[in-house]
């Protein structure tokens, strides 16, 4: 019976369509969609072969019908053992643990040398003179082959059925059952050729659903998107691979869409993805509406790596953007992350990425390049965010004290709780660090109160009166002292502990004034009226407002180190001092001077009038222990 060609022609054009819809538009970096593309070859190619075998005898040579045939057996043969390749690619996304499926593809590469020898050997098919096809003796071998490659295909989709989305383990199963049915199709009736139509028909399948480009592609600069780069790097983190991941980050972004529009602004943000995308070799996302990221193919694309971060300098790029007449002034910041030493996975990575989205640019700069040393002092603060989250549950913070000496008593009086954090991960990290972030996070809040509990629990474990301390400076930040409620969570741990209001005195900044003074003001009072002391704390830093001081209920007014450095040196930082402590006597508060570290200093703030003094000239921060000893030496008389 004559052979029906039209499934395979019908097959040819599905297939001609399928592949250049893959590189116009479906193309991505992933070993899937390159193992995708070469069963879509391979399939073509055993289709014009068929072709071939069908058309051609009668009217091509010998040798040229032995070779299509050839061609169809090795390129059809080789279907199923991509497949396999496939699904393992669904779970390995880099197949680098290919090696296990060694002894699956044996069998295959045994039937390609048997198909190979069959142009001599005719164990497979062989041709009569005229060229017409007929089976071989060893032809069931191929067929057995086929089975063992359906099993171990099955077998991989078993085992990996539980990290394989549904959609694609099911688009697989039919994959299979539709190429089975036509193989028995084409054994029992040779006439319908049946069997590349099928296979046509399941790499459509496989690019409507499994493929899928849309959901890792970024519909409008055509790079992939989070999600894309996101598969593509957890294997690399995964496997602890050394690799740089760069980015660029269009830092005005949101201000641009408000003033230009989305549809205008996106139209000038897909001429910066053009630029991008000259450089081969390179591998780029955009994963969010601002943020461009990008990495090297393989390893012989140093050159295109350097050549790209070369044209990212603020002139070649800015220049790049004047010449296609952007009238966009784009803020564009850049870097680049070494992996696994700078992050460790990719929400590290994107975490990294929104912190370095902080980072301030400078009035009328255009481009802002990140060094290595940016780079790390993000990832420095990232980790110390996270050490402060759970920093009172790990017990990694302690208080330390330092005193405050009475000049009248002739004495220390008080001292400063300051607190002080150390964790295995990051050491010891300086308060400068630690509760800056605090305030940024919210943790500020649990900070302030394991404070205020180590403070209250120190003054029941000593004798303050005996002891001749007056009260312990407790530092309250710009957050606390917005909370409503304060005062009453406050003195509710004072009350708790069973210490007076009086022994705590709260230190607060004019910054806490900024965003809601109302409460702030409301709060102060309370505490004032309970019997807590309040004290400015870093008088004379810029935030200094006289009609502020006038207004809040302060008791002492603690005067930066930045008004004491220069006092011994110079008239005008003298004039400002002497200036500022004859104000504050005259409204009727106590001067507390920080920062005195010489003796010179000492005895000119001594001669302004000043009330207390605290710096390392009097005594450093110390521990309880070591605060108690020092208030007991000042009980022993003098002999």
């Amino acid at each position: 019976m004559q052979p029906n060609i039209w499934f395979n022609i019908c097959a040819l054009f599905v297939l001609i369509a399928l592949i250049g819809l893959h590189y116009i538009k479906f193309n991505a970096p992933f070993k899937k969609y390159y193992i995708f593309l070469v069963m879509a070859w391979l399939s073509l190619v055993s289709t014009v072969a068929s072709l071939c075998n069908n058309i051609l005898p009668g009217h091509a040579p010998l040798w040229v019908l032995r070779l299509s045939n050839v061609t169809y057996f090795v390129s059809h043969g080789l279907l199923l053992p991509a497949l396999l390749l496939y699904v393992h690619s669904l779970t390995d996304h880099n197949l680098a643990d290919w090696k296990r499926l060694i002894p699956w593809l044996i069998p295959s590469t045994f039937s390609m040398l048997l198909i190979l020898t069959s142009w001599y050997s005719d164990s497979l098919f062989w041709l009569d003179e005229g060229g017409s096809y007929h089976r071989g003796s060893m032809m069931w071998l191929l067929y057995l082959v086929t089975v063992f490659n359906y099993i171990g295909i099955l077998v991989r989709l078993v085992r990996s059925w539980h990290l394989i989305p549904r959609q694609e383990a099911t688009s697989i199963v039919v994959f299979l059952a539709i190429s089975l049915g036509a193989v028995l199709i084409q054994l029992f009736f040779p006439w319908l050729l049946v069997e590349n139509f099928a296979s046509a028909l399941c790499i459509m399948m496989f690019q409507l659903t499994v493929q899928n480009p849309e959901l890792i592609l970024d519909g409008s600069t055509g790079m992939l998107n989070k999600q894309g780069f996101s598969n593509l790097l957890l294997p690399m983190f995964d496997q602890r691979q050394s690799f740089q991941v760069g980015f660029l980050m269009v830092d005005n972004y949101h201000e641009l869409e408000k003033v230009y529009g989305y549809s205008r602004l996106e139209s000038r943000i897909n001429v910066l993805a053009n630029f991008l995308k000259q450089h081969p070799g390179i591998v780029f996302a955009r994963l969010d509406s601002r943020l461009f990221c990008f990495l090297p193919e393989n390893k012989q694309s140093t050159q295109a790596w350097t050549n790209l971060l070369q044209n990212l300098d603020e002139e070649t790029l800015i220049s790049h953007l004047h010449k296609r007449r952007i009238g966009v002034r784009m803020q564009l910041k850049t870097g680049t992350v070494n992996c696994p030493q700078d992050v460790e996975s990719f929400n590290a990575l994107m975490n990294l990425f929104d912190m370095a989205a902080r980072v301030p640019m400078a009035k009328g700069q255009d481009a802002f390049r990140l060094s290595s040393v940016d780079v790390m002092k993000l990832r420095r603060r990232k980790l110390i965010e996270e050490q402060v989250r759970s920093a009172v549950k790990d017990n990694s913070l302690s208080m330390v004290y330092q005193p405050i000496y009475d000049i009248k008593a002739r004495r220390f009086c008080s001292a400063e709780a300051l607190m002080r954090m150390y964790t295995e991960k990051t050491g010891a990290v300086s308060p400068g660090e630690f509760i800056s972030i605090a305030e940024d996070n919210g943790a500020i809040l649990k900070l302030t109160r394991f404070a205020v509990e180590s403070v209250c629990g120190f003054l029941n474990r000593t004798d303050p009166n005996r002891l001749g301390l007056d009260w312990v400076n407790i530092n309250l930040s710009a957050v606390d002292c917005d909370q409503g409620d304060l005062s009453a969570r406050l003195l509710e741990i004072i009350h708790s502990n069973g210490v007076e209001p009086g022994m705590i005195s709260a230190e607060v900044t004019e910054s806490a004034f900024t965003s809601m003074p109302d409460s702030v003001l409301s709060n102060l009072t309370d505490l004032s009226q309970a019997g807590v002391t309040i004290m400015l704390d870093d008088y004379g830093t810029g935030y200094s407002n006289l009609n502020r001081v006038c207004s809040m209920p302060l008791d002492v007014v603690k005067l930066d180190k930045s008004l004491v450095d220069n006092v011994c040196t110079s008239e005008p930082a003298r004039i400002v001092m002497e200036n500022t402590i004859s104000m504050m006597k005259r409204l009727n508060k106590k001067v507390l001077v920080e920062g005195v570290e010489t003796k010179e200093q000492a005895d000119y703030l001594i001669g302004q009038g000043v009330d207390y003094i605290q710096g390392y000239y009097y005594a450093r921060p110390m521990d309880e222990a070591h605060l108690e000893e020092l208030f007991r030496s000042q009980l022993t008389p003098v002999g």
